[in-house]
């Protein structure tokens, strides 16, 4: 799963890390070998619009699919109904990318932070539809914001995850529940202040369900 607005010359690597350095090492360990994957079909979700970024979804079915790992594991989308419409309002949630810095400078090393999900006020309005607003930047209902205290996605991390834990049956499990897809304010992004703009996954669990189920009726095409 990624942004549209992300897909240009695009491939898949999994279990990448260090762009720099195939062994990807640390003080700890060496990262396991990427796994390159051809994609076999890219399908864009059908109410995308460019402008305004709304339902700025896209899937990616991959061909032979995936070896797991340590380094490359799945992730749980959203599923159930409490889940879907869940703001997480004021939750904490982890995103992650190689994308630009408070420099501008893009970083060859996968980063992560941590940031704060901001809440969504609702304005109705008579005779026409509701309206949306995070720190009064307009977005439409099926998107959700998040700012850090020093940190934040920025330029290359369009399509990065935006992610939380939560407790299942003992086990932590990490959910997917945004999609970075632009800054919310004019004077960019990545630093102290600004607020990423993220399509809200549990808005799209029917339409992703829906290409998973019908996946071979998609193979090499582009929707």
């Amino acid at each position: 799963m990624t942004s549209t607005n992300s897909l240009s010359d695009v491939l898949v690597r999994l279990g990448e890390w260090n762009l720099n350095d195939d062994h990807g090492c640390n003080e700890n360990r060496c990262e396991l070998p990427f796994q390159e994957k051809e994609i076999d079909a890219i399908i864009i979700h059908p109410d995308y619009k460019e402008e305004s970024m709304d339902n700025d979804v896209a899937l990616l079915l991959i061909r032979n699919g995936v070896e797991f790992n340590d380094d490359v594991k799945p992730i749980c989308l959203p599923i159930d109904d409490s889940q879907r419409d869940n703001s997480y309002e004021k939750q904490q949630a982890s995103i992650s990318g190689w994308g630009g810095t408070e420099n501008k400078e893009y970083s060859p090393i996968k980063l992560k932070t941590t940031v704060h999900i901001l809440p969504v006020v609702q304005k109705k309005r008579k005779g026409k539809k509701d309206r949306y607003y995070c720190n009064n930047v307009s977005i439409s209902n099926s998107k959700m914001c998040a700012t850090g205290e020093d940190h934040d996605s920025c330029n290359g991390d369009s399509g990065a995850p935006l992610m939380i834990t939560e407790n299942v049956n003992e086990s932590t499990n990490w959910y997917l529940i945004g999609i970075t897809s632009y800054s919310g304010l004019e004077q960019g992004c990545g630093s102290e202040g600004s607020i990423g703009i993220y399509a809200r996954v549990g808005s799209f669990i029917d339409w992703i369900v829906h290409v998973i189920k019908n996946s071979n009726s998609y193979s090499n095409q582009i929707f």
